[in-house]
């Protein structure tokens, strides 16, 4: 069965709904990125939103510096999903900061949310201290195609598809609270 959502003048169903968000997230730019989040076991929605927001915050000060907050347009940009099965975590559709690296970014961006002895976040001028000692997080670079796109939007969003309570969701990453 469909979800249905419901707005003051008019009612969409989940599909084109998903569509809608398609759109929405390919007028981002690119390069995108998959970002799947999550605290260990019994963390809450508002600990795992304040943590993407101070990860996405680490990020953007890696990349472009102490006045990061000054380049509003640089900024990494994105929706975040929430999810509740089988615990919280999140899917996100991101774009980096202006003029990161693919390969830089795949490499070290997980490091400034979660320990990862692999990666020496210091050489793009991070701190070396994770939001969430006991986190996990994975980042994957989407596909060039807008196939590619829609297929991972249409995933990030699956309990849109599953919940009609699961419309309201997500959030636009500069929205996410800090507690």
């Amino acid at each position: 069965m469909r979800s249905t959502c419901f707005y003051p003048t008019k009612t969409i169903n989940g599909e084109d709904y998903k569509e809608a968000l398609v759109t929405m997230v390919a007028g981002l730019g690119g390069p995108l990125f998959h970002v799947t989040a999550m605290l260990s076991p019994g963390g809450t929605r508002p600990a795992l939103e304040a943590a993407f927001r101070s990860w996405a915050a680490r990020v953007d000060r890696a990349y472009l510096g102490r006045k990061w907050q000054d380049r509003e347009s640089d900024r990494m940009d994105g929706i975040v999903f929430f999810e509740t099965r089988p615990g919280h975590h999140i899917h996100a559709i991101i774009r980096p900061p202006a003029g990161v690296e693919v390969h830089g970014f795949l490499t070290n961006a997980s490091s400034w949310f979660c320990s990862n002895p692999g990666a020496d976040i210091n050489t793009v001028g991070g701190s070396g201290k994770p939001v969430s000692p006991r986190g996990r997080m994975l980042v994957q670079l989407i596909g060039p195609t807008p196939e590619d796109l829609a297929r991972t939007v249409r995933y990030a969003s699956k309990e849109v598809e599953f919940l009609s309570s699961a419309v309201s969701g997500w959030k636009f990453l500069r929205d996410l609270s800090a507690h």
